[in-house]
């Protein structure tokens, strides 16, 4: 079952970025977009997957 863990939205734009977290089988996925490119369309969209310990060692990572 996925289950999302957190996510960002900007406002007010067609396209928006946006960031969100996700878990499923144990894993955390991790995607984002960048804001619309200059001709209003969709920016580009990037995912990754880590396993729960990388996933944590991150979150580690990030508060320093």
């Amino acid at each position: 079952m996925r289950k999302n863990l957190f996510a960002y939205t900007s406002p007010g734009v067609n396209y928006p970025s946006f960031l969100s977290i996700n878990t499923e089988d144990g894993a955390v996925e991790i995607i984002v977009r960048s804001p619309a490119k200059a001709d209003g369309s969709c920016g580009d969209v990037a995912g990754i997957k880590l396993t729960a310990e990388q996933f944590d060692q991150f979150v580690v990572d990030i508060q320093k």
